[in-house]
């Protein structure tokens, strides 16, 4: 799988999952949550359906998003 938009912001600002603000680390936490998900689908030879997919991209632009305010100082 491609790397994730937040992976790719932590990298971009050097940041650890630690320093982010409670909303994103929790985010993270559930993005590897539906990551452990699809694996396990993927491991029973399974399809991961749109949805799952879906879920997952939008918990990443969320996560994204809150670590641009975390760095633009604009969470508010």
């Amino acid at each position: 799988m491609e790397q994730l938009q937040y992976e790719k912001a932590l990298q971009e600002y050097n940041l650890s999952i630690n320093e982010l603000p409670e909303d994103a680390q929790i985010g993270i936490e559930s993005i590897k949550d539906v990551l452990k998900g699809i694996k396990m689908i993927e491991a029973r030879g399974r399809e991961v359906n749109t949805k799952t997919i879906k879920k997952l991209m939008s918990l990443d632009k969320w996560v994204y998003y809150e670590i641009l305010d975390y760095v633009n100082d604009t969470d508010n």
